[in-house]
């Protein structure tokens, strides 16, 4: 099996369909519309449970494969500039904690294939202690094994803990930064999104920056800035004034992409502020049918990929 990566998933998914590629994984969200239409057979859930947007589809789980190593999810996060007052931090984290409780936006969340979390960035450091090393060593081998069909890519480990890459400003204690100035939010908000219009990064930002900005009284402008895996935006924010009037959703490339590259032009680590976990994202293995018609679920998937070697 050879893994290609792509710079996001409207591409990988239109290739699927056009027999570029047997298989992917990708995200509900995207790929639901295809599965629904026959053009593409989903085969499992890479989460421990089941999704509502595709109930009657059997997590990897139910299909044998119970180590958790193997239970790979997408994420979505809010992050802001480095140096960003903890006054600040800490009323956006109990907005984003009250927008999960809004019956309103679990069922749009849900129903879209998310499962909300808004973990704390206390949270966040105690995930980063325990995995650091193991990520340090995956980024290592990663020439040995990746194959990329486009290098400006990086590549995507598959566990959740990733997003504790974005925790290591609190083991300094988040230091810095001038005191939040009286009355904040004064003026509009800036959500920065690094992927483009309609895709899951996308979907979840909408939803939490209406909500977001309905609490703090204040518009909350959702901004698209694609390109590079997020690096374009992330190193937009990272240069941002650190007054909690910019923040941004990241995503794992965004967070791994300077552990992957030198000249990604921004330090996961030293660059942003940890504000909260949104939204896992469970991801869909799906296969062409056409391609694959013998393919039903994990066990004939890989009994295929065996014998092709």
């Amino acid at each position: 099996m050879t893994h290609a990566a792509y710079k996001g998933e409207a591409p990988m998914i239109q290739e699927l369909i056009g027999g570029q590629l047997q298989m992917c994984f990708s995200s509900a969200l995207n790929t639901k519309p295809f599965i629904d239409s026959g053009k593409l057979k989903a085969i499992g859930v890479t989460g421990k449970e089941r999704m509502e947007i595709l109930p009657k589809l059997p997590t990897i789980h139910e299909q044998g494969v119970t180590d958790d190593a193997y239970a790979i999810y997408g994420w979505v996060a809010m992050g802001a500039p480095a140096g960003v007052p903890k006054e600040i931090v800490d009323q956006l984290y109990g907005h984003l904690r009250e927008i999960a409780k809004d019956p309103k936006v679990l069922e749009r969340t849900v129903g879209a294939g998310f499962m909300p979390l808004m973990n704390s960035p206390q949270a966040f450091r105690e995930n980063y202690q325990r995995d650091m090393p193991i990520w340090k060593a995956l980024t290592a081998l990663r020439g040995d094994f990746m194959y990329t069909r486009n290098p400006a890519s990086p590549a995507r480990p598959t566990r959740r803990s990733v997003l504790a890459l974005a925790a290591a400003p609190l083991l300094a204690g988040m230091a810095g930064g001038a005191l939040a100035e009286t009355g904040w939010p004064s003026k509009m908000l800036r959500l920065v999104v690094p992927f483009p219009a309609g895709g899951p990064t996308d979907t979840a930002s909408r939803i939490v920056g209406q909500k977001l900005g309905e609490r703090l009284k204040q518009t909350v402008v959702v901004e698209n800035r694609p390109g590079a895996s997020g690096s374009i935006a992330a190193v937009q924010v990272a240069k941002s004034p650190a007054d909690g009037y910019t923040l941004m959703m990241l995503a794992t490339p965004t967070l791994l992409a300077p552990h992957l590259y030198k000249k990604a032009g921004y330090d996961t680590v030293k660059d942003f502020t940890p504000v909260a976990t949104v939204y896992d994202l469970p991801i869909v293995i799906v296969v062409n049918p056409t391609l694959l018609p013998d393919v039903t679920d994990l066990k004939s998937l890989i009994a295929h990929a065996k014998a092709q070697k």
